[in-house]
């Protein structure tokens, strides 16, 4: 008889023993499992938040620092732009050009201005400021359509884009 009444309380233990080892790993899993849960997506939900505005931020950076970049070329060239406007061989040709009776020149003397003229825009095309680089070609047109350009300048293609982009400001080009 004694090992009928063990072989029972086996079982019982066993089933008591089970059920309980089994509702201690479900506690247990939650435990952990919520938890864990909670701090990975407060975690995950900063990190994404900080990585998006720190990339919102170098975007920023990198947009403010090539338009500085742009400003600086933009400023080289509106500083040749005036230089070239001041030159007295330019202004001398294309005063000719405008009205040959109020400012004549002889052939020989236009012959040498244009000749410093074509010089000079090809020394302003070697010239080693940051933003000479972008600078291929160099054109000065006046009103009748002669065109005054650099030794590497191709003949423009549509010369009434390049009349109608440039304008003038204060009697000089920009």
């Amino acid at each position: 008889m004694v090992p009928d009444i063990v072989s029972p309380l086996r079982r019982a233990w066993r089933r008591l023993n089970s059920r309980l080892l089994y509702k201690m790993v479900i506690l247990y899993s939650l435990l952990t499992v919520i938890p864990l849960t909670i701090v990975s997506t407060t975690f995950y939900l900063r990190s994404k938040s900080t990585f998006e505005s720190k990339l919102l931020e170098s975007r920023s950076q990198t947009l403010v620092e090539t338009a500085d970049k742009i400003d600086v070329i933009l400023k080289t060239f509106s500083d040749k732009i005036k230089g070239l406007s001041d030159n007295r061989v330019m202004i001398g040709i294309l005063q000719n050009d405008r009205n040959a009776a109020k400012y004549p020149l002889k052939p020989a003397d236009r012959k040498a201005l244009e000749s410093s003229l074509s010089a000079m825009l090809n020394f302003e095309l070697t010239d080693t400021d940051p933003g000479s680089r972008y600078i291929d070609a160099i054109y000065v047109y006046n009103e009748a359509g002669t065109i005054y350009a650099t030794e590497s300048a191709q003949r423009p293609e549509f010369f009434l884009a390049l009349t109608l982009l440039p304008f003038a400001q204060r009697d000089r080009p920009e």
